[in-house]
């Protein structure tokens, strides 16, 4: 027989025809899922308010369960997590892989006009109505290209079939936190761009789409996607980029510094010019190439090195 879902709170109750049609009328099948529903949520405040009366360091036994029903759910499930538990499990591992895909408008001539963002709809977890970087969390199941390809082609265009995908370039990989909605405190995404001419080319209506130019990023977008174009909009970005502070175009820095190796007490001033975001990071960048054999030159393999630096200015800058 047919079997019929009603939907109560957080919970989904099933019951069959042959309930309704036999002994119990609808209307005691309903009053006994809502008994159970209410069953649950009591057990519910109960475990809660244990939990609150131990330490962190004394959950152990309890978080080994969850686990271990997580794992279970995931192995007959192709790696997904009940949705009603996803952002939790995201926020107790504090970390998640994730996927993305910058979709860019572009002229005749390839230049970047700025970007299609599509608007998360009233029932996703999280953002509701905000309009985001297309994207998708991935679960351990998903490592590969033709796989991570497949479940962005289905945000995309709505159709999971990776070929859709076979022109986008990777970008590259970003780092960013969701915490802030309750999800991993770092969040590593692979991300990949394609170049459309509008809308239309994403979907037959081009609804849910919105153009936005890299200037024109408002409070309509999600917070960290102001990062993620900023980055993407940077000709010169790096490949590897940790987005959880606000982003910084990349710029080329003079760095002066003075080396000592061996007996030359009063060292010797040499100069590079690197690219970073920042001053700290063109020193540490500096001070990794410092050691390479160039730099170097005139110091035997076993003399002492030392790497000082004197002063990091942005190229536009002179160094005294």
């Amino acid at each position: 027989m047919p079997k019929f879902e009603g939907t109560f709170g957080m919970h989904e109750i099933l019951w069959s025809a042959d309930e309704v049609a036999g002994g119990a009328s609808s209307a005691e099948t309903i009053a006994a899922a809502e008994a159970e529903v209410e069953r649950v949520e009591r057990l519910q405040e109960e475990i809660v308010e244990r939990l609150r009366e131990l330490k962190l360091e004394e959950t152990g036994p309890v978080l080994r369960e969850l686990a271990t029903g997580i794992e279970r759910y995931r192995d007959t499930n192709k790696g997904f997590v009940p949705r009603a538990i996803f952002k939790e499990t995201l926020q107790v591992g504090g970390k998640d892989s994730c996927a993305e895909v910058v979709v860019r408008q572009v002229d005749k001539n390839g230049n970047v006009l700025g970007y299609w963002l599509k608007q998360r709809g009233s029932a996703e977890l999280g953002w509701e109505g905000q309009f985001q970087v297309v994207g998708c969390s991935l679960t351990d199941n998903e490592g590969d290209e033709e796989s991570i390809k497949t479940r962005l082609a289905k945000e995309v265009f709505g159709v999971a079939d990776p070929t859709r995908l076979e022109g986008a370039r990777r970008l590259g990989q970003t780092l960013h936190s969701e915490a802030k909605d309750g999800r991993a405190r770092a969040c590593r995404t692979e991300v990949l761009s394609i170049d459309v001419s509008g809308s239309y080319a994403l979907s037959d209506s081009g609804e849910g789409w919105q153009f936005f130019t890299i200037d024109s990023l408002d409070q309509r977008v999600v917070d960290h996607h102001h990062n993620t174009l900023a980055w993407a909009n940077d000709e010169n970005r790096v490949a590897t980029v940790d987005l959880r502070e606000v982003y910084k175009p990349t710029q080329h820095y003079k760095v002066k510094f003075r080396v000592y190796a061996g007996s030359h007490n009063e060292g010797t001033e040499k100069r590079m010019t690197v690219r970073a975001q920042n001053e700290r990071e063109a020193a540490l960048k500096a001070s990794t190439l410092a050691n390479l054999p160039e730099y170097r030159k005139g110091a035997g393999r076993d003399d002492f090195w030392l790497f000082e630096v004197d002063t990091v200015v942005p190229v536009d800058q002179k160094a005294e």
